[in-house]
């Protein structure tokens, strides 16, 4: 029954109307990302509502990426994608992926060598440079500024 209940809900969510609203660089950015085993998906969020979406399929390659790898390569298209609004400012990625945050944490090379390579690639240096770790909320999120 509670699923049924929850089932609804969903649906009733999905059809709903979603609008947009303008970006102001006054205000605080957040990206959410998230990575599935086909595809990447992020929105750019301020004050609680949609400014963009962005979501892309994965190539044959990248589907067999680990979880972290994919879940790194969402934040890097993520970031590409919405590089007119982050540029030159301050942002937050939320990610409910737990173990990327242990990745900003370590030293580099402690890192695998595909994720070094996203994570040293310029353009991902620039946008997430001085990346500074948040404590995980209540609704478990990773969240880096």
């Amino acid at each position: 029954m509670v699923h049924s209940t929850a089932f609804e809900g969903i649906k009733q969510a999905i059809c709903q109307e979603v609008s947009l609203t303008y970006f102001d660089p006054e205000k605080e950015t957040v990206i959410q990302v998230d990575a599935s085993l086909r595809g990447l998906g992020s929105a750019l969020i301020q004050d609680g509502k949609v400014v963009a979406f962005a979501s892309r399929a994965l190539t044959d390659t990248e589907k067999r990426y680990a979880n972290i790898e994919r879940e790194m390569l969402v934040v890097v298209v993520a970031c590409e994608k919405f590089h007119s609004y982050v540029f030159g400012k301050k942002f937050i990625v939320e990610s409910d992926h737990k173990p990327l945050e242990m990745i900003h944490l370590k030293n580099l090379t402690a890192a695998p060598p595909r994720l070094q390579r996203m994570l040293l690639n310029p353009a991902t240096q620039q946008r997430l440079a001085g990346a500074q770790h948040i404590e995980m909320g209540p609704q478990m999120r990773t969240r880096f500024r």
